[in-house]
């Protein structure tokens, strides 16, 4: 890898999956694994996405028919979209819009999720809430989605999802967002 370059996420694939890359500034590529050509340990790879000066890699994951991708922005807004609407392209393309990062904040994540799933949103001020996925709106790719986090003067930086959680205790936050624990 370069100076500056770090691994950030790996996922067990059967070498026919398909895969879906998501960047900062509202890019996503969707191309199939078997577009991915074998090298060795030594060799740099190959690149998955074409990246503007100023943009990153914020998140991969496994196409899967049972499951659905949640689009979090940094400024609070989530959706849940069916990978349908990624359209398969070639690796190494720009990519077409995930989402409008001039209009609701950059891509803080993006995750596989379903609809029995929790998920676990951390803002750079330190405050941590869980919401169940079955309670975010789902939208089309292009879409500003819904408040998942009300925000003051802070942004989402780590978004994980995790199974439901059995516990009843439900609480409010500050903002009086109702959220289970």
């Amino acid at each position: 890898m370069d100076e500056g370059d770090e691994l950030a996420w790996v996922c067990i694939t059967d070498g026919k999956d398909e895969l879906l890359f998501a960047t900062r500034k509202g890019k996503s590529l969707r191309i199939k694994e078997s577009d991915v050509r074998v090298v060795g340990r030594g060799a740099r790879g190959v690149r998955a996405i074409r990246l503007a000066d100023d943009d990153y890699v914020v998140g991969m994951v496994k196409v899967s028919e049972d499951k659905e991708v949640l689009t979090v922005s940094t400024t609070g807004y989530g959706r849940v979209t069916s990978f349908d609407e990624y359209r398969l392209q070639n690796r190494g393309g720009k990519g077409t819009i995930n989402y409008h990062v001039e209009k609701y904040g950059d891509v803080a994540s993006i995750m596989s999720v379903d609809e029995e799933d929790d998920v676990i949103l951390i803002s750079d001020n330190g405050v941590i809430i869980r919401i169940p996925v079955n309670s975010i709106r789902k939208c089309s790719r292009t879409s500003k989605g819904v408040k998942v986090m009300r925000l003051d003067d802070s942004q989402i930086v780590t978004v994980a999802v995790t199974p439901k959680s059995d516990e009843d205790e439900n609480e409010q936050d500050a903002s009086g967002v109702k959220m289970t624990l």
